[in-house]
């Protein structure tokens, strides 16, 4: 009966001194809309959300001296607010016409105060209704250094055709050639306007799946990689509707890992 009891005790303490599972470095990370009144003249519009916070972060992969001394982006937005994407559009149409004005909106990657996100690769799929929203597609695979695009087309349930990207209900799946550290950090930039009298238009980004190439979680540079669930997802408000983001979602981080161990001397 002694020896049970001391294997007992024995257990008992291994589970209280075994380490909690912690989340990875993109935990509680969101996606969200930004509009920042921009109308649309000529590309490159990389960088010019106003809210973006650079793409500086800790050297690979000082987690622990980012927890512990905080986040200090040394480019973009000043101070690195994650809250910042603004959902709602305050551009109303100006044409006589069937057109609203053409202007600028952003999917942006929304990540907890203080966290260090390493984003790699992500996706999103993108929701409207087009007989209220008009979306033009963009040049952001250039623009954001993306090494790898995979364009995700709607088949529709008769099979008589499909809807590329940007179409309603399409969606795209993309690799950074170097992870993103950004709290707040722009992912795509879409053209379009809603039509004059859709007063309820909307743009919303959800998960990504269903599909091959289909992507719902943000991963980091490590390998094996670390997935985590996309936590939300914003909706944007156009003609007059309100748009409404998610808040990140505060988790604890994982300081260092054996993976992370490996890399850092594998370099």
């Amino acid at each position: 009966m002694a020896l049970v009891n001391r294997f007992t005790l024995a257990a008992l303490i291994l589970v209280l001194v075994a380490p909690i599972a912690l989340a990875g470095p993109n935990a509680g990370g969101v996606l969200v809309l930004h509009d920042p009144g921009l109308a649309y003249t000529s590309d490159p519009l990389v960088g010019l959300s106003g809210v973006g916070c650079g793409q500086d972060g800790p050297a690979f992969p000082a987690l622990q001296e980012c927890v512990d001394t905080g986040y200090d982006p040394i480019g973009g937005a000043i101070p690195c607010v994650p809250g910042a994407a603004d959902p709602t559009s305050h551009i109303s149409w100006t044409l006589p016409d069937d057109k609203g004005q053409l202007h600028v909106w952003y999917v942006m990657a929304a990540f907890p105060a203080n966290s260090c996100p390493r984003l790699k690769t992500v996706g999103f799929r993108i929701r409207y209704d087009a007989s209220k929203v008009y979306v033009d597609a963009s040049k952001s695979k250039d623009a954001y250094d993306v090494a790898e695009v995979s364009l995700v087309q709607k088949v529709p349930s008769d099979q008589d055709g499909t809807t590329e990207f940007p179409g309603p209900d399409t969606g795209v799946a993309m690799g950074f050639r170097e992870a993103r550290t950004s709290q707040l950090q722009e992912l795509w930039w879409f053209v379009g306007y809603s039509y004059p009298g859709a007063v309820d238009a909307t743009f919303g980004v959800a998960v990504l799946s269903g599909l091959p190439g289909d992507n719902s979680m943000f991963g980091d540079d490590v390998i094996p990689v670390n997935k985590e669930p996309i936590a939300g997802f914003g909706r944007l408000g156009l003609g007059g509707a309100v748009g409404e983001n998610p808040t990140p979602v505060v988790s604890p981080v994982e300081k260092t890992s054996w993976s992370r161990i490996k890399a850092t001397y594998a370099r």
